[in-house]
């Protein structure tokens, strides 16, 4: 279960409230405060770590998918129609593999994302 961005604070400050010491020492009840504070801002930062992350995949599959579709336009263009196309058409089967590895590992893509295309061969 995924917990929100203020959710876990709230969380943590409510814990520490409930194992704060009754018997009025102000000390450890600061300590704990202080803790918790340090721990939620820490939580923010780190969250917006992993939101920067994700923008930064979220790129480089677009980035992967134009390269796909750009090397599919090579294809159908007579690229691998030179001296070696078996060497060319397995370059660009790899690439195609490529970029749909990095779709796929992108947070949020649907499971359309994970599926390959079937490699296609250019009949001369």
């Amino acid at each position: 279960m995924a917990l929100s961005r203020t959710a876990l604070p709230v969380l943590a400050a409510c814990t520490g409230l409930l194992l704060a010491p009754r018997s009025g020492d102000s000390q450890v009840a600061e300590d704990l405060e202080a803790t918790v504070t340090r721990q939620a801002a820490e939580l923010v930062a780190l969250q917006g770590r992993v939101e920067a992350l994700e923008a930064f995949a979220r790129s480089q599959a677009s980035a992967e998918e134009a390269f796909a579709a750009v090397a599919e336009k090579a294809r159908d263009a007579g690229f691998t129609a030179g001296i070696n196309p078996r060497s060319r058409e397995l370059l660009l089967d790899a690439w195609a593999a490529k970029a749909a590895a990095a779709r796929s590992a992108a947070p949020g893509a649907g499971p359309e994302a994970s599926e390959e295309p079937a490699p296609r061969r250019r009949r001369r």
